[in-house]
């Protein structure tokens, strides 16, 4: 039943970041100007994350009423009425599936181009109430629904969802169109590449801040990263996004610039940073096909370590901080049921 409770937070992180990817690809990456038929891949692409996040936020609110009755299968019809109506995670459930509706008005009206532009960045306020629902309700809530913590654990899965959902978007919707079209979209290849690598960069700058602030408050020491079950998937985690970096890095201070001289844009002058190890820098004169796919490659691979990246993410939702467990005299919590449950209560995952 353990692997299931992960399987559905994986799922749920998974949608939401797919949801944030697109959206800001529709508001940051691709250019207005851009021709139509972006954007409506994109719109479409949206479709596909609000279909996966109606599923998963369903598939979630079973895995949570499992947790908190222990009860099998056979209950739901009986404990789902109950988490819902008792529970203050149902509560938040029932705002969360509110925000959802309200992403599918968005997108309904957002199949009118002259209403897109109003209504991406509302289907972004609306996503960031998804995303309060899954902080609230997870290691961040334990001190109250609105405390710091939650709100700092928003813009962590906020952020992360940015980073990684955006590769996925462009992996799957944009880069294909791209690559068909490079040698007629030149400057829109180089726009929409470094637009993405800005993007990249302020949303891990978020995640960096947010992710030292939740690992201070769930790790009593350094040595926790690996004498601890949580610690070592923390350090998994870390070492992933490492690599991701690492990547992106070289798409921002390489593969862009190259594309940029490759359009005849001007580039910045060499910096300290284009001489990290293992970074080759490429030639504009390979072409723009070989740049844009090189691009591309690194790209896909980004976005393949990103997901083992929210399956890392969901562990750890379910996994108890060493802080706390001390805190506890590592006495394991006893699964709550719902008759002895709160109303108020959300239920430690």
């Amino acid at each position: 039943m353990e692997a299931f409770f992960v399987l559905a937070t994986w799922l749920d992180v998974m949608a939401i970041s797919a949801c944030a990817g697109v959206l800001a690809c529709c508001l940051w990456v691709m250019p207005r100007h851009a021709p139509g038929h972006f954007h409506q891949r994109l719109w479409a692409g949206l479709g596909a994350a609000l279909a996966l996040l109606t599923a998963a936020s369903a598939v979630l609110l079973v895995a949570r009423t499992l947790e908190f009755s222990g009860a099998p299968f056979a209950s739901l019809p009986t404990d789902l009425p109950l988490v819902l109506q008792q529970t203050q995670y149902g509560h938040i459930w029932q705002v969360r599936m509110a925000a959802v509706g309200v992403l599918w008005l968005c997108w309904l009206g957002g199949g009118s181009r002259s209403l897109r532009p109003v209504a991406a960045p509302v289907s972004m306020l609306a996503l960031l109430v998804v995303v309060f629902s899954r902080s609230a309700t997870g290691h961040a809530g334990d001190q109250g629904i609105y405390s710091g913590g939650v709100w700092v654990d928003c813009l962590h899965v906020w952020s992360s969802g940015i980073w990684v959902g955006s590769l996925f978007a462009m992996s799957l919707l944009v880069f294909p169109l791209l690559l068909r079209q490079v040698e007629i979209e030149r400057a829109l290849a180089a726009e929409v590449f470094a637009r993405l690598s800005r993007v990249a960069t302020l949303a891990l700058a978020a995640i960096v801040a947010s992710g030292i602030y939740n690992a201070w408050g769930g790790l009593d020491g350094i040595g926790d990263l690996w004498q601890s079950r949580y610690g070592q998937i923390l350090s998994v985690k870390v070492a992933l996004v490492i690599w991701m970096v690492y990547l992106g890095g070289h798409n921002r201070y390489h593969k862009v610039p190259a594309l940029q001289r490759w359009v005849g844009m001007p580039t910045a002058p060499a910096s300290f940073w284009q001489r990290v190890p293992g970074w080759r820098p490429l030639s504009a004169t390979r072409g723009g096909a070989y740049l844009l796919s090189r691009c591309a490659r690194a790209v896909h691979l980004e976005a393949a370590l990103g997901v083992l990246v929210l399956a890392a993410a969901a562990l750890l939702h379910h996994g108890m901080p060493p802080a706390d467990m001390r805190h506890m005299g590592y006495v394991p919590a006893t699964p709550p049921t719902l008759a002895s449950m709160p109303v108020r209560g959300v239920g430690r995952v």
